[in-house]
Formats: C-alpha cells, structure tokens, sequence
C-alpha cells in the first residue's frame, strides 16, 4: 500500500489490507470497519454500552453480518478482570478471535486489548483516535495467549469536581453533559480502570431546585457505571470551618449540638437513591480541630453511614500540610492532624495523599512546608507490612497556579507516579510484604497532554511495566517510527523535568503565582513551593547573587536548552505534527521551551539589576515580550485544538458551581502568569507603576 494513501485502509479491512505505519496522515477512505461480537448475555448490556462509544471501529453486538471478523468473548476464566486473548481458525474466509474472561470488566480489557493490539487508541474521553495503521493479522505472542491479570485491586480517578474541570460534567446536569460522563467512563474502562469519584458540591444542599435536577443526573451516571462494572464514589467533607472552596461538608461547626442528626440530613441529600458505592471523607487544608474532636466526630460519620447505607464503604483522606498548627500530639505521639484517621473507626481505609509531581520518596521542595514526604510514605508501609488496607492517592496535575494553568507540559508526572509503584513494590518485596493493592488519581483536567497520566497510571495499576516510559511508546506505536521517537522523547523530557524540577528545586520558577498565594505566604499558608520575589534578589548581597545565580538562575538557562533539544528532536523525528496527537506533544514541549526561557531571563534580569547594572537588566527585560508572544502562539494553536468539546467551559469566564467562576485554562490562555511576572520585573527595573495583575478567581 503507497504510503500516505488510504492510510488505515477501511474499506479493505473486511477483505484482509493491512497497513504498515508511516509518518503519514491518515485519509478518511469510508466508514469504520465493523466487527461482530458474540457474548454472554449477562454481559450483553456492557458491551453494547462499550460499543455504543466506540467509533473506532464498528461494533455489533450479538446477531450481525456473518461475513465481518468476529469476536467471540468467552466466560471461562475464575477471576472477574482477567483476560486473555486466542487468534482462532477462519472459517469461509473469516477472520475470528477469543477473548477469555471471567467478568464483566475482564471481557471489556480483553475486547480492547484486542483492538489495541490492530492498532487503534482510546486516549481521551471525548476526542476518539483516528487509527494510523490497523493490521488484523497482528500475531504478537505477547498479547495472544498469555494471560492478563490485574496487579491491583482497586484503580481508580478521583475527578476533581471542586475546580472547574471537563469533568464537572458529571455534577452539572443536562444531557450532552450526561453523554459525556458516560464517555468518561467508558474511558476509564478502556484503560483498564475500575472505580471512578466526584467531588461533592455544596450546591446540592443551599438550593433545593439544584438537588433535585442533580440527582437524577448522577443515578443515570451510577447507573450506567454499574452496568459497566465500575464502581462509583463520592467525596465529601467533613467540617465546613475547613471548606476553602464549595465543597458538600457533614458539619458547619465541629461543636455541631447534634452532630449525628445533622450529618444524617446533610447524606440523606447526597446518598438517597444514588447508589454510591464509596464515600470518601476528607477534612480540607490549613486548618483543623482538636485530636478528640477530629476522631469523635469522623466516628460519628461512620456510624451514620452504616445506618444509612450499610454496604457503602468510607474512606479517609490523609492530606499534607506541614505548619504548625497542623502538628498535634496525641497518645504521646507528635503527628500530622489528618494522620488522627488511624485512631478512628478501623473499618476507614486511609487514602494516603500527596501532592504535585513530587514522589512519595523523594523531595518535595517545600510544598505545603514539607521537604519530603517521608511521614506519608512510612504510614502506607506501616498498613501494608501489617496487611492492612491502604489506598495511595497522589496527583496527576495541581492546577491552580501551578501546571496546566500556566500552561505546562509536564511527563514527569508520569515519571513520579511509576517511581513512588515501583518504590512501594521494591519495599514490599525487601520486606516480604504483600504490595500495594489500591491506587486513585487525583486528577484535575486533561489538556496539554494531562490525559497522557491518567491513563497510563491507570494502566500501571494493571501492571506495572519495567520502565516509565513503556505506556507512552505503546499510546504512540499505532505511528510507527516515527511514533515511537515521539514518545522517547517525552520519556526524556520527563527525566530533564525530574531532575531540574524535582531534584534541583526549579519548580517554583516554572509554576505560577497568583495573589492569593503571596498573601497567604505571608499568613503562613502555604501550598505552592515558594521562591523569593524578584525585589528579594535584587536586595540580595553579592555572595548570596553568586549563590542565586549559581543554583536558580544558570539551572533554569540549561533546563530550557535541555527542552528546546527536546523540541528540536520531536520536529525531526519525521512524525507529521499536524495530527493531533503528535501536534499535542510538539506544542507541549513548545510552551515548556518559552516558559523555560522566559524564567532564565527574567530571573537573571533580577540578579543583573541587584549587581548594578540597569542596562543589561533593561535588555533582558525588553526580551519577555517576545518570550511572551512565543508562548502565546504555541497557546492559541493549542487551544484552537482542545480535545473537549465544550471549550468555552475551559477557557471563559461563566458561571459554574465552584469558587472558580473561569475554565481551569482561563488564565493559560492569556498566560496572566507570565504577564504578571513581567510587570512585576517591569516595576523593579524602570519604576514604572503599571498595574499587577491578580491572575486569581
């Protein structure tokens, strides 16, 4: 087949054409090839949801055209998300395979195994892959006959409904947001996922005409997850003294007179007719309660809950937060206040939290006045070394002021996540102890390549690869070479990222800052990483300059020619940017490159200011703008592709039911950041008095 022509060949699929990857775009040659789908009925209604959202390819479920390839998903396995697949015999000419399973969820990782396996992609919920190269006679003994077992019991994604994500979808009624919730979680299913949560507003109890268009919105979604085999939970919080945001809370005082009868309403209005499966109890940031208070009143919500909903299961999130008044002594013990969970109700599963990109092991640069988070880590090992039940719960983007929304394009997220797995794993391993069974993401949006995480993480929590990289040469292999040299160099900006973001503390350099950070640092709250203005170095004497520059200012120049490398090698790969996919990444690495670049300078017109000299110090501030406008080109390409259908919701202001009253990119698409800094610079070096801007609600 001439490459570039017919490139996914689906009129000759049926007939038996197969492609050989190429660079090449595909061309749209006639409607999706059709395969047929024999099943169990049990498992019949599943699979025609799975279908139902799967435009590539066609899928028939049950009687169909008895010329098309077949599928016949077998119930013959003892556990519920195995499966594996078998190549069978033709008959009369037609092409036929085996999925074995054991459960619903196991004949649903098989049938996409399999399609995987020709060469198609399920990347994002809402933006299907167009396939590059399918082959039907791919024969991989990989993939055809060994058997796929889940590594871990539980796989989850916390979408972060408290920000104004894609995903508020699933809170908001209507029903185009409704068909997009059912394809988050056919997402979820496709990467091998089992368990999906919201984050509960507080909407839901102020107004009742909102609570009563809400709760047959998430029925429909509880529904429609359980017939696909996920489960389904809610978070909630448990004190409204600690609800910075518009959170759903149990109690709007700990001294609440009733506090039973109070929260017994307040689940009432989350619980009834849902069908939540988990309710996840969290105790916000910055502040708390006292240790007896704290545990008297996490009992009390697990007892309600039992009253009400027996066969729900509650969890705990223990958060991070590293200021004084967080630290409590209880029991002759000195600990963090969310670390009280472990005092309460034994049946509450701890959901172990961190923060950010930075690993369970590892520094952690001062986020939330952590420098590392060794407390975390020790009392996961300490439940799995005792076998007891644990949840790890970290991060696949921050938001806020500090990656999507700066915008950044950052894998080492993904390269944090497979370390702190494989960290856990090899501790477990040395000290003959089972591993970790219960993984969430704490996700929130999936531009700029975020999606990228979030399903290879739920991935790994199937089975955990030999290196990090692996899932992302898999998302792109469908590209041929030209694909996996895509993908080798996001492993090595990941690694770049890791070692100048996480190892040598830049990541306040590269974040955001808006307002509410810098006047909360001066009331002791803090979440970000901090840095010093730039009025701070320039004050600086000559020695502690010499020190800045050596560690901030000449490390931010070599992290941005390390990733303009990164650029220059995607550029020549030979991949044809203009797909989205492999666009995506191009622009992602392009915004890392301006951001990168517009730090080291604006950080080293601080430093050449300090020593005296203004004019070197005007000449690096007169680059900003046009580092400026770089960053806004590769901006304006990107968010002219957004994967979301409902762009508006990411990049407009609107009215919505969080404190954010903007699309979590809002601020990305007029880079306020950037702009922010360069007045503040602007400000330092001329005296001028132009306005700083907020970037903030």
């Amino acid at each position: 087949m001439p490459s570039g022509h017919a490139r996914f060949a689906l009129l000759f699929l049926v007939a038996g054409c197969t492609g050989e990857p190429s660079s090449a775009p595909p061309v749209d040659a006639g409607p999706p090839p059709e395969f047929r789908v024999e099943a169990p009925s049990a498992w019949t209604p599943a699979l025609t949801d799975y279908a139902a959202q799967t435009a590539h390819p066609r899928l028939t479920v049950g009687a169909g055209p008895a010329s098309v390839p077949v599928v016949r998903v077998l119930n013959d396995l003892p556990c519920g998300e195995c499966f594996r697949l078998e190549r069978l015999t033709q008959t009369a000419g037609v092409r036929a395979w085996a999925v074995h399973a054991g459960g619903v969820l196991g004949a649903q990782y098989g049938v996409t195994a399999l399609l995987e396996a020709f060469g198609y992609r399920y990347f994002h919920p809402t933006d299907p892959v167009t396939p590059w190269t399918i082959d039907l006679d791919v024969a991989d003994p990989s993939v055809f006959g060994p058997q796929s077992n889940p590594e871990q019991r539980l796989r989850g994604v916390q979408l972060h409904t408290l920000h104004p994500i894609e995903s508020l979808d699933l809170w908001t009624p209507g029903d185009a947001q409704l068909a997009r919730a059912r394809a988050v979680i056919d997402w979820l299913v496709k990467n091998r996922g089992n368990y999906l949560q919201v984050v509960a507003l507080d909407d839901i109890v102020h107004h009742a005409d909102v609570a009563d268009a809400w709760r047959p919105h998430v029925q429909a979604i509880a529904a429609y997850a359980h017939r696909r085999g996920v489960r389904v939970g809610v978070g909630i919080q448990l004190f409204g003294t600690s609800n910075l945001q518009h959170a759903f809370d149990l109690l709007d005082q700990p001294s609440d007179p009733d506090p039973r009868g109070t929260m017994r309403g307040r689940l009432h209005t989350v619980l009834d007719g849902v069908g939540w499966d988990v309710v996840n109890l969290s105790f916000g940031e910055f502040s708390g309660t006292t240790p007896d208070t704290f545990i008297a009143r996490v009992n009390d919500a697990r007892a309600v809950l039992a009253e009400l909903a027996p066969g729900v299961e509650m969890s705990a999130t223990v958060h991070v937060g590293n200021s004084p008044s967080l630290r409590v002594n209880y029991q002759g013990q000195s600990l963090l206040y969310y670390f009280l969970v472990q005092f309460a109700d034994a049946s509450i599963i701890p959901w172990i939290h961190t923060v950010m990109y930075f690993p369970l092991d590892g520094p952690a640069d001062g986020a939330y006045q952590h420098a590392d988070f060794h407390e975390h880590r020790d009392y996961l090992l300490a439940r799995l070394r005792a076998g007891q039940r644990a949840a790890y719960f970290p991060e696949s983007a921050y938001w806020v002021a500090f990656d999507d929304s700066v915008p950044a394009y950052l894998p080492v997220y993904l390269r944090s996540r497979y370390d702190d797995l494989a960290g856990i794993r090899a501790a477990a391993r040395a000290g003959s102890f089972a591993d970790l069974s219960e993984h969430m993401l704490f996700s929130s949006g999936w531009e700029w390549g975020y999606w990228q995480t979030d399903a290879a993480v739920l991935r790994m929590g199937y089975h955990l690869p030999t290196r990090w990289g692996a899932p992302l040469e898999d998302f792109f292999a469908p590209w041929g070479d030209a694909g996996r040299a895509v993908a080798q160099q996001v492993e090595r900006l990941g690694d770049v990222q890791y070692d100048a973001l996480v190892t040598h503390a830049l990541a306040p350099y590269l974040a955001g800052r808006e307002a509410v950070i810098d006047v909360g640092e001066t009331m002791g709250i803090i979440a970000q990483p901090t840095r010093p203005q730039f009025a701070d170095v320039a004050a600086m004497d000559a020695a502690h300059r010499a020190t800045f520059e050596h560690d901030v200012a000449a490390p931010l120049r070599q992290l941005a020619d390390d990733t303009a490398a990164v650029l220059q090698a995607v550029e020549a790969s030979g991949a044809d940017l203009s797909d989205p996919w492999l666009g995506e990444v191009r622009d992602g690495v392009a915004v890392d490159v301006a951001r990168a670049r517009f730090a080291a300078v604006a950080w080293e017109a601080a430093v050449t200011f300090g020593a005296g000299d203004r004019a070197a110090a005007n000449a690096l501030l007169a680059q900003l703008p046009g580092l400026r406008d770089q960053g806004l080109e590769v901006v304006r390409r990107r968010h002219g592709s957004l994967h979301w259908p409902d762009a508006g919701r990411l990049l407009q202001r609107g009215r919505n039911p969080t404190l954010y009253q903007h699309g979590y990119l809002y601020y990305a698409n007029s880079l306020c950041f950037w702009e922010r800094e360069r007045i503040q610079l602007l400000r330092l070096v001329t005296g001028a008095t132009d306005a700083v801007p907020a970037c903030v609600l």
